[in-house]
């Protein structure tokens, strides 16, 4: 982690995969690992990270669980985020502002869908009142 606050990203990845070698069975080291991966930019392997983590340490710190959280946002996947985040023992701050951000994607989401699907139609309710005579078909 102290790598990644000196923007040595390489070291960073590579100090948490010796981490994990030297201590295979540690779930906090896992559970830190994965907020690495995620950080990088592979938040899928961060979620494997973290299932291996709470199978092995069902009572992991707070600050560990929440970064599946993280990880499903950087995934874009907000609702599962909004709930995975909503699902710790207490709020962080860190996790109110990631839950935050993820409602108001996941809206912003549901409101261009339906936007999109609006316009559809009312691009075919249009062709349909304009009927097959006339001119600008």
């Amino acid at each position: 982690m102290f790598e990644l606050l000196k923007d040595n990203y390489e070291q960073a990845a590579a100090c948490s995969q010796r981490a994990i070698e030297l201590n295979p069975s540690d779930a906090y080291i896992k559970a830190r690992s994965a907020s690495v991966s995620t950080y990088l930019g592979e938040p899928e392997p961060s979620l494997q990270l973290l299932d291996k983590a709470e199978s092995l340490d069902p009572f992991l710190p707070v600050w560990c669980i929440e970064e599946r959280g993280v990880a499903l946002y950087a995934l874009e996947r907000f609702r599962d985020a909004i709930q995975a985040l909503g699902n710790l023992m207490f709020q962080t701050y860190c996790a109110r502002l990631y839950r935050l951000n993820a409602g108001s994607f996941a809206t912003l989401a549901a409101m261009l869908r339906a936007f999109s699907c609006d316009s559809r139609f009312m691009t075919v309710r249009r062709l349909s009142l304009l009927g097959s005579g006339s001119k600008y078909m």
